[in-house]
């Protein structure tokens, strides 16, 4: 596949003439080369969740926090790391090149990473204080409402608007950088202000994680012995 801008040139009356189009367009088999790229990410997801289930643990924990519960933070970097690499992937076996990895996707893809594994951190370490105080803390499970709610010390689960944006902006940026970089046969160099906004709603998910002392309600203490 190829990334061409049209160009007529002619002579009239003695006179060259050249037309340069006004957009770029795609020459190649591009149902193929998306057909590789799906191949090669699916095996190398098979690969993963294979190596999960062979060490005897649930394979979609990967997507889970330290108590068990849906993390949007440990799905997101999930999403992104697929969405990346498969559009990297996919232009590197299309060119046989390494394409440029712009700076405003490594931003994007930091401040995912550096969320993720805040909130992680901060999961583990109220996990760990709560077992030294002898608190017995509920093992969740997966959920979808995981996504958008949250959980706080001695109260059900709560829905979360910050949850809620980041959510948004996450589908919002990965649907738009997987179709633009199809569309304009080149990775796609997201808007820096796009970069910042995705920023904010991450620091607004965050921010309350950070200030609460336990994310996850703890059940009753077990009496001492």
């Amino acid at each position: 596949m190829l990334r061409v801008t049209p160009v007529v040139s002619w002579t009239e009356a003695g006179v060259s003439r050249t037309v340069v189009g006004e957009h770029a367009v795609t020459i190649g088999d591009v149902v193929a080369a998306l057909a590789w790229t799906f191949v090669v990410v699916g095996l190398t997801l098979l690969l993963v969740f294979g190596l999960a289930k062979r060490s005897g643990t649930n394979p979609l924990l990967l997507f889970a926090g330290v108590h068990g519960h849906l993390s949007l933070a440990q799905s997101q970097i999930a999403c992104w790391t697929i969405a990346v690499g498969g559009v990297v992937l996919g232009y590197g076996l299309i060119r046989l090149q390494i394409p440029d990895i712009l700076e405003s996707l490594l931003g994007l893809m930091g401040a995912s990473l550096a969320t993720g594994g805040a909130g992680f951190f901060k999961d583990g370490q109220n996990k760990a204080n709560a077992e030294k105080a002898r608190a017995v803390f509920v093992q969740r499970t997966l959920a979808w409402l995981d996504l958008v709610r949250t959980y706080k010390t001695g109260r059900p689960p709560e829905l979360s608007l910050a949850k809620a944006q980041m959510l948004f902006w996450a589908v919002f940026l990965l649907a738009l950088f997987v179709l633009k970089s199809i569309l304009e046969g080149a990775i796609w160099e997201v808007p820096w202000p796009l970069v910042f906004l995705m920023g904010f709603s991450q620091a607004g998910y965050l921010v309350p994680k950070l200030t609460e002392g336990s994310t996850t309600p703890p059940a009753p203490a077990a009496p001492a012995p």
